[in-house]
């Protein structure tokens, strides 16, 4: 039989992203399959999974419980730690280390395990491949309606903020009160602020009153103050706020595809799911817009504009940049 990548998703959606694209990478050259199991507490709960909102395309897939019944049948794993019980197990904390993942991007074109499945927990070496993502991913035809109208609700072309406000440590002033001061009046008539802290959204919005808090009643603005990512939130803490799983993670989603069609985006490179967004942006609209089964929304016309990036330099000496894009 072909070779199988077990990916057992942990971090956050960006990342997430990451590792699935090497992981691609190692399934297209080695000809092998991709089992994708996104259970975990910080995306499925033990209920949710990758395939509830996405598919992937063009490269062989397998279920998980397909997997074990390979493993039953005698297939060996890669690393032995796991066993049939810990990659059913949705929450198998002990195995989210590095001694409990294959190090696929070094082995990209030189398969150095032999066994029949690998197991990658999203903590090793990662690489971008972002032509994958927009070749190899879709979003789920039955959520792409919902997502689409939430697009159609914006007015094009827009700046995008994104505020990073819970688990990073950081100021997500810093720089960009600057850089949004530095931005042409072209690119100040509709700007979206985008963030996972109400109270530091609502603060730029009161100082900045062009700007638009995108839909305040969104899930991610029913919670109050966190020092925790949004996606680490506990099922019992969401229930609290009578928000479900689901509703974080197509607000995740619909709020990534908000960044991805910016025509200008200010962010910090801290946060991979911002930056991920402005990467699969930079594929231009032909690409990226396969994931809404090419969505191309009224008053978006990409050709008329090129890239042009800035960086810049905060007092901790992290890149926080943001794309310009400007007329030819």
């Amino acid at each position: 039989m072909s070779q199988i990548v077990v990916l057992k998703g942990t971090c956050g959606f960006g990342d997430r992203l990451q590792v699935l694209s090497h992981c691609m990478e190692y399934c297209i050259i080695n000809n092998a399959t991709l089992c994708v199991d996104w259970r975990d507490p910080l995306w499925g709960q033990g209920t949710l999974d990758f395939s509830d909102y996405f598919e992937i395309i063009g490269i062989p897939t397998i279920t998980l419980d397909k997997v074990i019944d390979k493993i039953k049948n005698g297939a060996t794993i890669y690393p032995k730690k796991w066993t049939i019980d810990s990659l059913l197990d949705s929450n198998s904390k002990d195995h989210y280390t590095k001694e409990c993942t294959v190090d696929i991007c070094d082995f990209l074109y030189t398969v150095q395990h032999k066994e029949d499945i690998l197991v990658d927990n999203c903590l090793n070496k990662r690489k971008w491949n972002i032509t994958n993502l927009t070749k190899n991913l879709r979003i789920k035809s039955d959520l792409i309606p919902f997502i689409i109208d939430k697009l159609n609700c914006l007015k094009f072309p827009y700046t995008s903020i994104h505020l990073r406000g819970t688990d990073k440590n950081i100021n997500p002033f810093d720089n960009t009160i600057k850089m949004y001061a530095e931005l042409p009046k072209l690119c100040t008539e509709t700007v979206y602020v985008l963030g996972d802290n109400k109270s530091l959204l609502t603060e730029w919005c009161n100082t900045y009153k062009n700007c638009i808090l995108y839909e305040e009643s969104s899930a991610i603005c029913k919670l109050n103050e966190s020092k925790l990512g949004t996606h680490t939130l506990s099922k019992d803490i969401l229930t609290k706020y009578n928000i479900t799983k689901h509703e974080l993670n197509i607000n995740t989603i619909y709020n990534f595809m908000i960044i991805v069609y910016s025509d200008w985006a200010i962010g910090h490179t801290t946060s991979y799911y911002w930056l991920m967004a402005r990467r699969l942006h930079d594929t231009n609209i032909d690409n990226y817009s396969k994931w809404l089964d090419g969505y191309i929304p009224d008053g978006y016309s990409p050709s008329n504009y090129k890239h042009k990036i800035n960086y810049k330099e905060n007092n901790n000496k992290r890149k926080h940049y943001y794309y310009r894009m400007r007329s030819q």
